[in-house]
């Protein structure tokens, strides 16, 4: 256990009560650690944040209700530059963790991560690190060695996963259907699949694009 003129000064924000009880009951024994407070909510999590200043911020991606956990990172980290946060999701697409650690987030977890990794992890994140776990560092390689979706690309495949067609893209965007065909071969390129469909898939798979929200259950916002 590192030495400490303090106790670390922990915020949790899960949308789970039972989930944030239990993560309480395993980091307050701890001689070096504190937990200052639980939010369920993301508006919540940013008026706790503004009045106990935690050392480090173990947050949820997905919040059930209102603003997600990434745009309480973003709004965090606009006005507290310095925070330290951990991301906590049981999602391991690699979009989803390049776009967490993009937003701010000093690491990122699984919810699953074992007691002991999450307690070292918040440990050295206090110390000035940036631990990645082998799981997570994998998957930010992988996503390094392929070609990533342009802005528009990415714009396209939403649209289609929505339930447009290929002209009613064109119309959306403001570009010819041609154009909309061009993207469409450029995609199918990248993710080396044979047609949209497939495309949409592995898009959702990634992390790329949320699923349509007739796919999803209530599960889905467990992460």
């Amino acid at each position: 256990m590192p030495k400490s003129n303090h106790r670390i000064r922990i915020l949790i924000v899960d949308d789970h009560p039972v989930f944030c009880r239990g993560l309480k009951a395993v980091l307050d024994p701890e001689p070096d650690m504190e937990v200052v407070g639980c939010a369920f909510t993301g508006t919540e999590a940013i008026t706790l944040f503004r009045e106990a200043k935690p050392d480090v911020t173990l947050m949820d991606m997905r919040l059930g209700r209102g603003v997600s956990g990434m745009e309480v990172l973003q709004a965090i980290r606009l006005e507290f530059p310095t925070a330290r946060v951990i991301m906590l999701s049981v999602r391991m697409e690699e979009e989803v963790i390049f776009r967490a650690l993009k937003a701010g987030a000093v690491t990122y977890l699984l919810k699953e991560a074992p007691e002991n990794e999450v307690v070292h992890t918040i440990r050295q994140i206090h110390l000035g690190g940036s631990p990645l776990s082998s799981d997570v560092g994998r998957k930010l390689r992988d996503r390094q060695s392929r070609s990533s979706l342009t802005a528009r690309e990415l714009e396209v495949l939403r649209l289609h996963a929505s339930g447009l067609r290929r002209k009613q893209i064109a119309y959306e965007l403001d570009i010819k259907p041609s154009t909309v065909e061009t993207h469409f071969k450029n995609i199918l390129a990248k993710f080396d699949v044979h047609d949209v469909a497939q495309a949409v898939m592995v898009a959702i798979e990634r992390g790329f694009i949320e699923p349509p929200r007739e796919w999803r259950n209530d599960d889905d916002r467990t992460g």
